[in-house]
C-alpha cells in the first residue's frame, strides 16, 4: 500500500495560509517527493476559513485524502473543524497565546504549543509572519530540509529589501530551533532529504490553465476578476 503522509495548515484569511502550502510543497518536491495540493477558501477579501492540504509521497498521487498527519492550526476553528481529520500519531502545531481549547484533543495526537506571537515579538516582526515561524517549526518536527526552507524565503522575497529576506530567515529559523530544543524527542525523520531527486514544477490547476491556454495561442483574454478564477488572470 503507498504511504502518504498529510500536512495542513488552517486558519482565518489574511494570514499566509496559501503561502505556507505552496512552501511546505515545494519543500516536499525539492526533497525528492510527489505532492498532491487541496486547498479551500471563502470568497471573501479576509476573514472566513481558509486550508491548504499537502500529500507527500514518494509515489506519484492523483486525488486528495481526508486524513492528516500534521496540522498547523492558526485559530480555534482550525482545531474544531479538523480535529476528526488526525491519524493515530499525528500531530497538532499551535500558539498557546492564542488560548485554544485542545482539551477534546485525542491522547493518540500530539501537540506542539510553539509561541509564535511571542518569537516574532522578540524579533520584530509582525502579526502576519506567524506562518513563517510555524513552516519554520514544522520543518523541525518533520525532519525536512530547513536549506530548502531558506531557498524558497530568498525567491519569494528577493525582490524585496535584503532586511525583509533576513527577517523572514530569521523567523524560520527562530521556529525552527524552538521545536527542536522543545520538543526534540517528538521530532520525526517523516519527510527526509532523499537522495533522488526529479525536477518538477508545482502548479495550481489555475497555473495550468493560463500556461496551457498561453501555449495554445491565447492572444486576449476577458475576464471578470473573482474567486476562484482570478489567479488565471495574474498568470496571464
Amino acid at each position: 500500500m503507498q504511504k502518504v503522509f498529510t500536512f495542513k495548515v488552517a486558519g482565518p484569511a489574511g494570514f499566509g495560509i496559501k503561502s505556507v502550502g505552496a512552501s511546505f510543497a515545494k519543500m516536499a518536491t525539492r526533497s525528492g517527493y510527489y505532492i498532491y495540493d487541496y486547498s479551500e477558501y471563502p470568497s471573501l477579501i479576509r476573514g472566513g476559513h481558509n486550508t491548504v492540504q499537502c500529500s507527500v509521497s514518494t509515489e506519484p498521487i492523483y486525488f486528495t485524502y481526508q486524513t492528516t498527519d500534521f496540522l498547523i492550526a492558526l485559530d480555534q476553528k482550525a482545531i474544531d473543524l479538523h480535529l476528526t481529520e488526525m491519524t493515530p500519531g499525528s500531530g497538532i502545531l499551535f500558539d498557546p497565546g492564542l488560548r485554544l481549547v485542545t482539551d477534546n484533543v485525542p491522547k493518540q495526537v500530539a501537540l506542539f504549543a510553539v509561541p509564535l506571537m511571542e518569537i516574532i515579538t522578540q524579533n520584530s516582526g509582525t502579526e502576519v509572519m506567524r506562518n513563517i515561524v510555524a513552516t519554520g517549526a514544522a520543518v523541525a518536527l518533520l525532519g525536512m530540509n530547513m536549506m530548502h526552507l531558506m531557498k524558497l524565503i530568498e525567491e519569494e522575497f528577493g525582490t524585496k529589501k535584503a532586511d525583509v529576506v533576513a527577517l523572514n530567515q530569521k523567523l524560520a529559523q527562530a521556529g525552527y530551533d524552538y521545536a527542536l530544543e522543545h520538543y526534540k524527542d517528538s521530532c520525526k525523520q517523516e519527510l527526509p532529504q532523499l537522495d533522488k531527486v526529479t525536477e518538477q514544477m508545482v502548479l495550481t490547476a489555475n497555473d495550468a490553465v493560463a500556461m496551457g491556454a498561453i501555449a495554445g495561442g491565447l492572444q486576449f483574454a476577458a475576464i471578470y476578476p473573482m474567486t476562484p478564477t482570478s489567479n488565471i488572470l495574474h498568470v496571464l
